[in-house]
């Protein structure tokens, strides 16, 4: 710094003192900038969304054993068991269902989406003829939907949850043929990205879980940002295999929300982890 005595009492000389003084200012800081590293960006964490096995294996197994006997059920478990690579376990999983004595019955009440993931995996796993007769002539009863060109227009009064569930069942149809445009991937992700934070706020892991499932359709987002969604996902599985935490007292009411948050969260940890985009 130059003292202003000095610049004040000789005008000329106190313009050059001070651009003398800036130009060996500036050349001690590119010296020190060429010299000293500066932290650069930080980089790109690019690393895939994981889901750990044992998290897959745990959720399988607790819908085996407290699921609510629908083909639903059954059928996210035995992919739950796939998914942790243990193909054993999902095909014994089929193989003994199909022996039951009410299996047919339980057959007739899936969805055409299930029966379809179900014999898709039973043939896969080359799971006795009986699973695969059953399950593929429900799957073949009625033609496949054709998948929609776009997003489909929601109920301007459909509330925020409605819209996400909407939204995703879209993408879950699309199955990634064709490509999403561009702009309506990144009003999906916009939308989903915010079903998420306000379900977490509310603790409504159905909601949080739908969400992820359309998330990890959309790859055009951050993988930082789906593999948080999936970690917190992840988190909320307790010792036992099921999902959440219900702040109810009724243990049947409890019982029936387990059942519903984990098979929804087994089925978005399982495309997580195989994503279908």
């Amino acid at each position: 710094m130059i003292p202003r005595r000095l610049t004040e009492t000789d005008a000329d000389w106190g313009s050059w003192a001070t651009a003398y003084h800036t130009t060996i200012v500036g050349a001690l800081e590119d010296l020190l900038f060429r010299t000293v590293p500066r932290p650069g960006p930080a980089p790109l964490d690019d690393r895939p969304v994981v889901v750990p096995e044992t998290v897959l294996d745990g959720s399988a197994r607790w819908l085996a054993a407290h699921g609510a006997g629908d083909l639903r059920s059954l059928s996210w478990a035995a992919r739950g068991h796939a998914a942790a690579g243990d193909d054993e376990a999902a095909g014994a999983l089929l193989s003994a269902a199909a022996v039951h004595p009410g299996y047919a019955e339980l057959v007739r009440g899936a969805s055409r989406d299930v029966a379809v993931a179900t014999a898709d995996l039973a043939h896969r796993l080359d799971v006795v003829d009986d699973v695969l007769v059953a399950v593929t002539a429900l799957a073949e009863e009625s033609p496949a939907p054709e998948p929609p060109t776009g997003l489909r227009q929601r109920p301007a009064d459909a509330t925020d949850r409605d819209r996400s569930r909407l939204l995703v069942a879209d993408l879950v149809g699309r199955r990634g043929v064709p490509p999403l445009a561009t702009e309506d991937a990144e009003r999906a992700g916009c939308e989903l990205v915010a079903g998420c934070r306000t379900a977490v706020e509310d603790y409504d892991l159905a909601w949080f879980t739908v969400a992820v499932r359309g998330l990890v359709r959309l790859p055009h987002l951050p993988p930082r940002l789906v593999r948080d969604a999936v970690t917190f996902l992840c988190a909320q599985q307790d010792r036992s295999g099921a999902f959440g935490a219900p702040l109810v007292d009724d243990p049947v009411e409890r019982l029936a929300l387990h059942r519903e948050w984990t098979v929804l969260a087994t089925a978005a940890l399982v495309e997580a982890s195989e994503p279908t985009t």
